[in-house]
């Protein structure tokens, strides 16, 4: 690797934003455009993974490559800029109690429920099979 390439490499490293889940030896690095995390482990100075293809491609060619991902990890550890990370709790959907209606001491839901809990999945299409018609012989 040349110099030109180590210098552009940190340069792109010091953008990026680092995160460090507590009690763990893990650092997730998110990409520049935001969309995915890159999961970094130092065992220590010398040893170090990243999953990211830069890494493994450079990595075969020079034990001692490091990708703007760690080199990312790198810099903001020892300047204290790693963000702790908190686990919360996943989001559920729930159903309105709204649209919930009592018929002979039975709970069942309305339509409008059903609507609403599956634009709450973000469900896109909803298939209904009618089992039976009403008439007046079922009410």
């Amino acid at each position: 690797m040349t110099s030109s390439e180590a210098l552009k490499r940190s340069e792109k490293a010091q953008n990026l934003k680092v995160f460090h889940l507590t009690d763990s030896p893990w650092y997730y690095v998110e990409s520049e455009e935001g969309k995915i995390c890159y999961k970094i482990s130092f065992v220590s100075e010398t040893e170090y993974f990243c999953n990211c293809a830069d890494f493994a491609k450079g990595f075969k060619n020079d034990e001692s490559f490091k990708c703007k991902h760690v080199l990312a990890v790198m810099s903001s550890v020892t300047e204290g800029n790693s963000e702790n990370i908190h686990y919360l709790e996943r989001w559920k959907p729930k159903l309105d109690e709204s649209f919930i209606k009592k018929i002979d001491d039975k709970d069942f839901v309305l339509y409008a429920g059903l609507l609403d809990v599956a634009h709450q999945k973000n469900l896109i299409s909803v298939d209904v099979e009618l089992i039976q018609f009403p008439s007046d012989e079922n009410k």
